[in-house]
């Protein structure tokens, strides 16, 4: 009897080693499902991370598969993280540090194949859809281009065989442009609400669908399908009833946040907070709170159906016994915990993330080690039976996935703009600012990090230990923008159609990536008309645009209005408000008019503050034929015009009736003689604290 049933174990124990080792080189070669989800915390079902999360698909994912309870970024910013992900270079190697920056020209990097690069030249069908590298939603106009390389992003082609929803783009154009406002925050980039659009018709839906077609699609390869899941990056707009699948805002659950939280931390870390804008007190001021944490659960809702699809695909598909699914994010997020809100700490809320292995077959087990997002490329050559690549900074994760309890001395290093680090262990984090500076954490009695033990003696060789894991060089790449348009500015032009822009459509067109007014004799206009951009505008800014006007239009006249009003009583299309004149004459050039209201208010080379060039030198600086860039800063009551580098206009304006500090923009076709004027790359920043402004070259003095 005894003798049978140690048989009996013997064959239960086989049967489990069978479902849970890694496939054998006997066995063919497997595919590969990589999903990335973007701003993921750790609030899914699995985790913990909150009670009311509902992230049914993400847990039946780690119901087959590996769970990696202590999972950490390397950087908490999109894009470093994402390129340390996909190139397997922790970003003190690579040097790429910013969303900005763009990693594919870092010298670091050159040579170095991307995963999708290395499975692809190793026999592999690669394919992806959605934000894998960094991308960015392209602001309220769905641009393809401009800050964060817009939808089109910071993309590899190389390194797929086909792409989602084109090789030279990452994110399909949003169903709802953001910037609607709907929070009442009145900030571009995060806003939330619920929009009247089908899952299918939005950007994710769409890179979604399109992967299904993929796992149901017959391969002659072993395919690695890459998808990647926009949500819950904001802006928070997903349809209404992932609203509905989470609880009212009345009975949503705020997250713990100690009052004095951060009393023990670092100046280095203060700071960061305060520059910030205080995000944490407007929250509270406006009493949004629950209103952000469920939409933030919200969009988690989503993103899990999202995630959800693709898997009921690939269980209907031939290849569900063949595939291994790896599905991460590449940083936390802070929903009010240290009163912050957003990502790029060094803390648990930024760092930690969701990191699920699962191997054909494979059973259920959690594993609490401290793993990197660095280790996910060598892992995926292990699993994949392709020879062993040379210089990665990670290493596999599959001793872990075979035995989760497996011995393991490795550390999670976060960098958080190549200067602050943090080392994660099994029980402690440590960070230190680059003012050296520190904090320390005893995760097993202080799992939210309240209690900040680095000033305490009896710490000093913990904390040397874990300062060894700090990179000893960390690489700069002295590049500060991915392309001419500087960091915080954002377009207002998408290069493609006039989204966002409301004129008379006879009159304005899109060629080229260009903006072109034309009138023509036939047709003469009766008043001055206007392309009003409608996408949000207010506060003090700066715009930055190039334009265009032509030696065969010797009397053309337009100009850029801004802080203007609509005057319906005038005609459709009119504004009233300050202008920056443009003039095929050179006549008026740079000059500032006032549009329906006091004329001329500054000519060229006048300046309230200081002496400017004289209008003689300043007409040399304009191109006729050719391409001039206009800068128009409105500082308060100071406004400044630039063309081409030069300061044409400085002008304080003290009639305080007159003075405002919103209204429209638009661009003006001028009544009169057929003309035409062209326009590109318009983009803007607005400045909403008075560290964001620019500094005058002289105090300010009022204008007699």
């Amino acid at each position: 009897m005894m003798k049978l049933r140690l048989v009996k174990n013997i064959w239960q124990l086989l049967a489990v080693l069978a479902f849970t080792h890694p496939l054998s080189a006997a066995d063919p070669q497997p595919n590969i499902l990589f999903i990335a989800v973007d701003d993921l915390n750790d609030w899914i079902g699995c985790m913990g991370g909150h009670p009311q999360a509902k992230t049914p698909n993400i847990d039946r994912l780690a119901n087959r598969g590996t769970l990696f309870l202590n999972a950490h970024c390397n950087a908490p910013l999109c894009n470093p993280s994402r390129a340390s992900v996909m190139t397997g270079m922790h970003p003190a190697t690579s040097g790429v540090h910013g969303n900005q920056q763009d990693w594919r020209k870092s010298p670091y990097l050159q040579g170095r194949p991307t995963i999708g690069q290395y499975f692809k030249e190793n026999g592999y069908y690669t394919a992806a859809a959605g934000k894998i590298f960094h991308a960015n939603h392209g602001c309220e106009v769905g641009a393809l281009n401009g800050g964060h390389g817009g939808l089109r992003g910071f993309n590899h082609p190389q390194s797929w065989t086909e792409r989602f929803p084109s090789h030279d783009r990452q994110i399909a154009e949003p169903s709802v442009m953001t910037g609607r406002n709907m929070n009442g925050l009145d900030i571009w980039h995060w806003d939330w609400g619920s929009i009247d659009v089908p899952w299918e018709e939005t950007s994710d839906g769409r890179s979604v669908k399109w992967a299904e077609g993929q796992l149901a699609k017959k391969h002659d390869k072993p395919f690695f399908l890459a998808v990647g899941i926009y949500r819950p990056h904001g802006p928070w707009y997903v349809p209404q009833e992932f609203f509905d699948a989470v609880p009212t805002v009345e009975e949503i659950k705020l997250p713990t946040v100690l009052k004095d939280d951060v009393s023990d931390i670092p100046q280095a870390a203060l700071r960061y907070l305060r520059k910030k804008k205080h995000m944490h007190q407007r929250i509270l001021d406006k009493g949004l709170w629950k209103e952000a944490v469920r939409a933030y659960l919200a969009n988690i809702a989503f993103a899990d159906t999202m995630v959800g699809k693709i898997l009921d695909a690939l269980d209907q598909s031939p290849y569900a016994k063949n595939t291994i699914v790896c599905l991460w994010s590449d940083h936390g997020w802070h929903l009010g915990e240290k009163k912050r809100w957003h990502k790029s700490t060094n803390w648990e809320e930024a760092t930690r993330v969701p990191l699920i292995i699962s191997l054909p077959g494979a059973q259920a087990q959690k594993c609490n080690r401290v793993v990197s997002l660095i280790d996910l490329f060598p892992t995926l050559i292990e699993g994949a039976q392709l020879k062993e690549l040379k210089g990665l900074d990670g290493k596999s994760l599959m001793p872990l996935v075979k035995d989760p309890k497996a011995p393991w001395n490795s550390v999670a290093v976060t960098t958080r703009g190549g200067v602050h680090h943090s080392v994660r262990s099994d029980h402690w984090r440590y960070i230190r600012y680059s003012d050296g500076s520190e904090e320390l954490y005893d995760h097993r009695n202080d799992p939210v990090e309240w209690d900040n033990l680095a000033m305490l003696p009896q710490f000093e060789s913990i904390k040397k230990q874990l300062a060894e894991s700090i990179p000893q060089e960390v690489r700069i790449v002295k590049e500060p923008s991915a392309n001419h348009r500087e960091p915080g500015f954002r377009p207002i032009f998408n290069g493609r159609d006039l989204t966002g822009w409301d004129g008379d459509l006879e009159l304005w067109r899109v060629e080229d990536q260009q903006i072109i007014g034309q009138t023509v004799a036939e047709n003469p206009l009766k008043h001055n008309s206007f392309l009003i951009w409608r996408g949000g505008w207010g506060g003090d800014f700066e715009l930055r645009l190039e334009f265009k006007i032509s030696s065969k239009n010797p009397r053309a006249n337009s100009g850029i209005q801004y802080r203007s009003q609509e005057r319906p009583e005038f005609g459709k299309w009119v504004l009233s408000g300050y202008q920056a004149d443009i003039d095929a004459r050179q006549k008026f050039t740079g000059i500032l008019y006032e549009e329906k209201g006091r004329g001329i208010l500054q000519r060229r080379g006048k300046s309230s503050v200081k002496e400017l060039k004289s209008d003689e030198e300043l007409l040399k600086a304009i191109k006729i034929d050719d391409w001039n860039e206009y800068r128009i800063v409105a500082n308060e009551n100071r406004l400044f015009h630039r063309i081409n580098g030069e300061t044409f206009m400085e002008f304080v304006d003290n009639d305080a009736e007159k003075f405002k500090r919103s209204g429209l923009l638009g661009l003006q076709l001028h009544k009169g003689p057929p003309m035409e004027i062209r326009f590109k790359n318009l983009r803007f920043k607005e400045f909403r604290a008075v560290e964001d402004r620019p500094i005058p070259e002289q105090p300010y003095r009022s204008r007699k």
